[in-house]
């Protein structure tokens, strides 16, 4: 069985659909949350993960959109929340209501789904071996998937005396599954590790890969500009950050 790994869409069509492209021959995907925020097309993302399936957990700012709290967001950020408030169809506001904060996917061996972490399944971040070390304490799951920090890495236990160790993909690369690991596939649709390409994971048998690769950025960028939101939104895509 191979699954792909998306995460942090944030309303970028144009990424998402190259990625779906990639991930072809995969058995099934699974989100990490964020289908919408920052971009253009939130109806459209949305759809696409509706209609192919894809078993997705709540993100915060599908959460955002939802009940409009944006105290946690900085004034960019929340201006793209409402924006993507107004903008978001009722068919597609069922869909990211629906979505459970975490879930257990039952592939080869099991993973947990989160958008944050297992402690805080939709806000914390976890971009350290700290934090790692915590998740990792907080629950027995052997695999655990997380997005948020639009940062594509893995944090696995080894060792006797196990140590977290930190690796980080900003041009992809490979990671055999052997131990207690957390993968972070990256962001489909806003990469802030310097990589402006989309990024995203296939995981097949302990093998799992995770993937950059170019999209219509600069299509992107011009609908988010057309539709009013902030240029910075747009700026960021071609550096990465």
């Amino acid at each position: 069985m191979k699954i792909g790994i998306i995460s942090d869409i944030h309303s970028n069509l144009e990424a998402l659909q190259t990625v779906l492209e990639k991930m072809s021959s995969v058995d099934s995907i699974i989100c990490a949350g964020d289908v919408v925020g920052y971009g253009a097309n939130p109806n459209e993302c949305v759809g696409l993960i509706k209609d192919r399936g894809i078993q997705c957990v709540l993100g915060n700012h599908d959460r955002a959109v939802l009940t409009g709290d944006t105290s946690w967001f900085n004034p960019l950020a929340a201006k793209a929340v409402h924006w993507t408030r107004n903008a978001l169809h009722n068919e597609c506001r069922e869909f990211l209501a629906g979505l459970p904060e975490k879930f257990t996917f039952d592939f080869d061996f099991p993973l947990l789904v989160v958008h944050g972490s297992p402690m805080n399944p939709v806000e914390e971040y976890v971009l350290e071996e700290r934090g790692a070390r915590r998740c990792f304490e907080a629950t027995k799951q052997e695999i655990i998937i997380i997005g948020h920090t639009h940062v594509a890495q893995s944090f696995s236990l080894v060792g006797v005396d196990p140590v977290v160790e930190l690796r980080l993909y900003k041009n992809g690369g490979v990671l055999n599954l052997g131990g207690r690991t957390i993968i972070n596939a990256g962001s489909v649709g806003q990469p802030r590790d310097g990589n402006w390409m989309a990024s995203y994971a296939v995981i097949e048998g302990r093998r799992a890969e995770i993937f950059r690769v170019a999209y219509d950025v600069e299509s992107t960028s011009k609908k988010i500009l057309g539709a009013g939101l902030p240029q910075f939104f747009a700026d960021r895509l071609h550096a990465g950050i």
